[in-house]
């Protein structure tokens, strides 16, 4: 057998693209025998029950942006996390990294290892553990073409794209009218209805979450079916004529076929399916982190599939103003488009565990 250990956490942007990574190698061979170092507090915990990886998790360490008490302790937490790390990675044959906090202490622990890395980028702007770890290895893949301009090593990154779920890959190809009213029909909507798909990921987002609420009275005149995912750790406000709020959609590839329109924030992963899904959206960029949501968003709004807002204009008072001729004239779905990233990412994968 030979042990990948795959590394990412605290949300679902680096988490799914590594199980669609695992998935296609599970697929490609039985001598693969996968582990996931993350956190205990993100929702790898969740996803990766009864996929038969083994869960090592490892200390949260976020890398200090600015001087205070945590900047003090943040190297002997960090050497805890590395020996964490160390531990699950002896042995492997291969890292494949997607950011994170949990990213750079295996890195750094793979390089210690002499343990080969690979690492995937999902956003246009590279964040920091991945910007570490390029240190170490030349096997780096990007999501967004923007992400190989930032320095002279990530000039030579591959561009593989977003490695997504299966189950929304190639969408176009799949009976989306069945999956569409087998969704609707589960939260008891009308399928003769377009939908109106609200998320903000899968920890959700304050300020869309607020806004929606605070316009739900425009929202349920306007004789669209309303599907609001207000995050995992939120408690949903009660369901209400055309509107159904839920705290985590698991089923993400039907609630896509089930959409006519979405209101997102703009995560790699997001900005990944709506391309895979072709579905008209209004983004809300989150200004956190070096600014990736907005570059994440560039490449859909050039080709007239989105449009987006900042974060603070986004507010319940201009949703009542706008969001009725926003769904008049938005564009019918277009043609999604099918990633290869798992398969372009795992076959290089193999070739290292193979030499």
């Amino acid at each position: 057998m030979k042990t990948v250990v795959l590394v990412g956490g605290g949300t679902s942007g680096h988490v799914e693209p590594a199980l669609a990574v695992g998935r296609w190698l599970e697929s490609k061979s039985s001598e693969i025998n996968l582990k996931f170092i993350g956190t205990k507090s993100g929702v790898e915990v969740e996803l990766l029950v009864n996929t038969g990886i083994t869960f090592h998790p490892i200390l949260k360490v976020p890398f200090p942006r600015k001087f205070n008490f945590s900047t003090i302790v943040w190297p002997f937490k960090f050497f805890f996390a590395y020996l964490q790390a160390l531990i699950c990675i002896k042995g492997s044959g291969l890292v494949i990294g997607f950011g994170g906090y949990v990213s750079a202490p295996a890195y750094l622990a793979a390089a210690t290892l002499r343990t080969p890395i690979i690492i995937h980028e999902a956003n246009a702007l590279p964040g920091l553990a991945n910007r570490f770890g390029s240190i170490f290895t030349k096997n780096i893949f990007v999501a967004f073409d923007k992400a190989k301009k930032i320095n002279s090593r990530w000039r030579s990154a591959i561009l593989s794209g977003m490695p997504i779920k299966e189950a929304i890959d190639n969408f176009s190809s799949k009976d989306l009218d069945n999956m569409r009213d087998d969704f609707l029909k589960e939260l008891d909507l009308d399928s003769s209805k377009k939908t109106l798909l609200i998320f903000g990921g899968s920890v959700g987002a304050e300020q869309i979450n607020k806004s929606v609420l605070e316009a739900k009275q425009i929202l349920f005149s306007l004789n669209w079916n309303i599907i609001h995912a207000v995050g995992q750790k939120n408690e949903p406000p009660l369901s209400e004529k055309n509107y159904r709020a839920v705290s985590y959609i698991s089923d993400m590839a039907g609630a896509y076929a089930a959409a006519d329109f979405v209101i997102s924030r703009s995560g790699a992963v997001t900005c990944a399916e709506l391309a895979a899904t072709g579905i008209p959206a209004l983004l809300v960029p989150l200004a956190v982190g070096n600014g990736e949501q907005d570059a994440n968003a560039a490449e859909l709004i050039a080709m007239g599939q989105a449009t987006k807002i900042k974060n603070r204009e986004f507010t319940g008072e201009w949703l009542k103003a706008n969001i009725g001729n926003i769904l008049k004239s938005a564009p019918t779905r277009k043609d999604g488009r099918a990633s290869n990233a798992a398969t372009i990412i795992g076959s290089r994968a193999l070739e290292i565990l193979n030499r």
